[in-house]
């Protein structure tokens, strides 16, 4: 499954996705079709989008249980 295009579809469009996270539609474009997206935005898309989609889902060659322990607790997405 293509993580990140559920979320640009959660979100609505590449062009707004990119309007929220600071990026432009081309930067989304270019997510999609293999460049990798940060783990700084994966960060703020898990947390924005509340869990919908994960970083570990975006990026998982990212060892995140090592990059989430340099991260501020409040930072992290509480799944209850």
């Amino acid at each position: 499954m293509n993580y990140l295009k559920k979320a640009i579809n959660k979100v609505g469009s590449q062009k707004e996705f990119g309007h929220i996270y600071g990026v432009s539609q081309v930067a989304v474009s270019k997510w999609l079709n293999g460049n990798k997206i940060g783990e700084d935005k994966a960060i703020l898309v898990e947390q924005a989008l509340n869990g919908f989609v994960t970083c570990e889902e975006l990026r998982p060659d990212v060892n995140w249980s090592v990059v989430r322990k340099g991260v501020p607790p409040v930072a992290l997405n509480d799944k209850k």
